[in-house]
């Protein structure tokens, strides 16, 4: 346990930094997404088109 916490304690600022880009990556993941269902969902005619 030791080595790691002594890994992590040294490499913090870099691993701060990844969580804080991570989360803005996830933020564009889950925008491009949205997107990409919506234009699905317009392009099949499954959904309200063909009632």
């Amino acid at each position: 346990m030791q080595p790691l916490v002594s890994a992590v304690a040294t490499h913090w600022p870099g691993i701060a930094k990844l969580g804080r880009s991570s989360l803005a990556l996830a933020r564009e993941f889950k925008l491009f997404t949205g997107r990409l269902l919506l234009r699905l969902a317009r392009h099949s005619g499954e959904f309200g088109s063909h009632d």
